[in-house]
Formats: structure tokens, C-alpha cells, sequence
């Protein structure tokens, strides 16, 4: 779930400033595959759109808008698959809404009805095919945390907007810090109920392979599992799944984690360190090398800098080697000020070498890709031939497990 809101808000930026008529799903209503959704939706002021947010079969995200006239609207596409949409309304003046007013919806060929007030999209009925009922009947299975969330996130949400202001405004350094401290404490407190749901979840997954609603719910679940616990699922889905645009994506994400997964060899990299000198992957053969994909704005990796400190002090004279690897592409300055903060510049530091372009971004030096990088921290670790012999955080095994890798190597 939150995966997911991280992934649609650089979707948002386009709908934003590029709201039009669509132009595109021109078919025939007799096409086979030809879907329509039509809309009537009370309390619609005019200038009002309606923006469908999607991922296309190569998993580039899409999206168009629609003029709503009198609160109605038809639009008109193509579903070769069952095909998950985001919907959301904005006014004429493009300002971008909370992620929570995003409404998940699949469609299928033939003709889905929406209906509801706009105030509450969440409470739209939508009367669709067989997928859609399906969704529905999921998302029930969840009510319970995701209602006990509710007033968490709000909270959440009211305060990292302070903090944005704050942040703007140049405020001290300590007044931020409270700041993000009480972040991280309502972060923290939603933590069990995402647990709930993500258990509640994944049984479904496990219990229901062929269903289109469990790829598409799979893919964000990647992130924080291996790649048997992926691969034990993706196996047992029929074809059809297999072959729709979510289940290309998994058996995508399926094929990164294998590249960073213990027994493959480790994908070169390459770039300018912290200091503006060059650093090669290949410069530190001979030696076991701790691959730390982190970043300064990741809590989580923040705090477990000091147990690198410790094994790297343990381990270094014997052979051991740290290479951070920082999602600070955008904010090079808040890197080098989390390093120095954190006493970390002992070991080797780069960026990770995401480039942001007009079009979305730029992945030809992008080191996490290569990877498998869905979560930070991750840590890969290196044997001196180049063979990667451990993964740990997130979907890999946890810093204990590190720590006795490593004092069964240096024994």
C-alpha cells in the first residue's frame, strides 16, 4: 500500500500539468475489448475532470483526463487484460489532491457504471465486471486496519506538510529534527495495522494465484520478499496471468532480484565518489565488499549506520569493505551533510545515479536497478571473486544474520 502511493505520486506530476481531452482508446463498442466507463457524479462544479491513472503493458505510467459536462462523462479504451485505474477529480485550476483521493478500480471489456457524490470518492459505487467485484470483496478483507489508519495518516500528513513549510522556511536544524521525530513516532504507530494488512494480503495472494487482483497486488509485495518466496507464486498462476501487463511486471522484478541475489555474479558499477574521485566495483576484487543502497531521508538507514560503523571497525583491517550507495541523486548536499552527521565517511560513498528527466528518469547508470533494489536499506555482500554471498534488509535477511555471516568469514 504505501509502495504504491510512492509509485503514483510521480504519476500525479503528469496528470497535473498535462490534463486533457483524451485523445486516445478510440474504439468501436463492438471491438471485443473495448471497455467503457461512464460516470455521473453529484456535486461536480464545472471545469471538473476526471483523471484515470494506469501503467500501459510495458509498465510505463499513463494517464489521460475528461471534461465531466453536468457531472456526466463517458470514456472510451481498450482492455486486453483486466486493467487496474487510479481515479481521481480535480477543478480547472490543476492543483494536485492527497494521494488518499486516488480510487482503485479494474475494468474490463463491456461497460462500468460510476456513481456517488465527489466529496467522497472512496465511497463512489462502481458497478463493473467480474474483476471489479472481486476487488471490492478484497478490499472488505481490510476495512479494520485500513480504518485504523485512517486518522494516523491524517495526522501524518498534516505534519509532514509543516515539516515541508518548516523546511522551506529555513527553520533551525533542531526545530526540523523535532519534527521529523514525531514523523517517524506516527510513522511507527501505523506500522502494526500495515502488518495486519499486509498478512491479510498475502494470504490472499498464496490462497488465490490465478487471480488477476492477486498480480496485481503481488508486485508491490516484491519488495519485501525473495526471490523464491516470489518465484513459488508467479509458478503456480495460470497463463493468462502470467501474460498480463502486472504479471510481465513480477516476472521482471523476478528476474532483478535474481541479479542480486546470493550465488549471481555482481553487476560492475561505476561513478564519481563523494570526494570527486572515481570508484570501480572491480578496484575492490580480492576483498568482501557490504553493497549499503541507503539514503539520507530513509529513517530506517539512518539508524542502522552506527551498527556499520561497528563491523566495519571489526572487519576492516582484514579484508572488508563498505560501498554506501546513496537515492540522493536529486539532493547531493543533504548526502554529504548525513554523512558527515552520521561519522560515515570512513568507507566509500557514490551516488546512486538516477537522473531525472522531463519524460520520467533516466536509468542507463542507475546502480540499484541491476539490483534489484525495492526497499531501502538493502545490503548486498560481495566474496572477493565478485560473487554476490549475502543480501540483507528488506526482502533479504536481517542484521543478525549479517553479523554472523561475518564472523564465520573473519573468523
Amino acid at each position: 500500500m504505501k509502495q504504491l502511493l510512492m509509485l503514483l505520486a510521480g504519476c500525479w506530476i503528469t496528470v497535473a500539468t498535462m490534463a486533457q481531452q483524451p485523445d486516445t482508446f478510440r474504439l468501436q463498442s463492438t471491438d471485443s475489448e473495448a471497455f467503457l466507463i461512464r460516470g455521473n457524479i453529484s456535486g461536480a462544479v464545472d471545469g471538473t475532470f476526471a483523471h484515470f491513472l494506469y501503467y500501459d503493458e510495458e509498465h510505463q505510467q499513463k494517464h489521460d483526463s475528461i471534461l465531466l459536462v453536468s457531472g456526466a462523462f463517458e470514456y472510451r479504451g481498450v482492455a486486453r487484460y483486466p486493467k487496474r485505474l487510479f481515479l481521481t477529480f480535480t477543478e480547472a485550476v490543476m492543483q494536485g489532491p492527497r494521494l488518499t483521493q486516488l480510487r482503485s478500480m479494474f475494468i474490463e471489456p463491456g461497460l462500468t457504471d460510476i456513481s456517488g457524490d465527489i466529496s467522497n470518492i472512496q465511497s463512489l459505487v462502481i458497478k463493473g465486471g467480474q474483476v471489479q467485484a472481486e476487488l471490492e470483496a478484497f478490499d472488505r478483507l481490510t476495512i479494520a486496519p485500513r480504518e485504523a489508519i485512517r486518522p494516523l495518516s491524517d495526522r501524518y500528513e498534516a505534519k509532514n506538510l509543516e515539516y515541508m513549510e518548516a523546511k522551506k522556511a529555513n527553520k533551525p536544524e533542531g526545530e526540523l529534527e523535532q519534527m521529523k521525530a514525531y514523523l517517524q513516532l506516527v510513522h511507527d504507530s501505523m506500522e502494526p495495522f500495515y502488518e495486519q494488512i499486509r498478512v491479510i494480503q498475502l494470504d490472499y495472494i498464496g490462497r488465490n494465484p490465478n487471480s488477476f487482483i492477486s498480480a496485481s497486488q503481488l508486485r508491490y509485495f516484491v519488495g519485501q520478499m525473495n526471490y523464491d518466496q516470489v518465484a513459488r507464486i508467479y509458478q503456480r498462476m495460470s497463463e493468462a496471468v502470467q501474460q498480463s501487463p502486472d504479471g510481465k511486471q513480477i516476472a521482471r522484478d523476478m528476474n532483478r532480484l535474481l541479479l542480486g541475489s546470493p550465488g549471481s555474479k555482481a553487476t560492475s558499477f561505476s561513478g564519481a565518489d563523494i570526494n570527486g574521485q572515481p570508484l570501480r566495483l572491480e578496484d575492490f576484487r580480492g576483498k568482501y565488499v557490504l553493497v549499503d543502497f541507503w539514503a539520507s531521508w530513509c529513517v530506517p538507514c539512518r539508524r542502522g549506520n552506527p551498527h556499520l560503523r561497528r563491523i566495519y571497525s571489526a572487519y576492516k583491517h582484514k579484508g572488508f569493505e563498505i560501498i554506501g550507495i546513496a537515492d540522493d541523486d536529486s539532493n547531493p548536499k543533504a548526502w554529504r551533510q548525513a554523512v558527515q552527521k552520521d561519522s560515515i565517511g570512513v568507507w566509500k560513498h557514490v551516488l546512486r545515479g538516477l537522473k531525472k528527466t522531463e519524460g520520467g528518469y533516466d536509468r542507463a547508470e542507475d546502480k540499484s536497478e541491476a539490483y534489484g533494489i525495492y526497499s531501502l536499506p538493502t545490503k548486498i555482500l560481495i566474496d572477493p571473486q565478485g560473487i554476490i554471498i549475502g543480501r540483507y534488509g528488506g526482502e533479504g535477511e536481517d542484521d543478525e544474520a549479517l553479523d554472523k555471516k561475518l564472523a564465520a568469514i573473519f573468523k
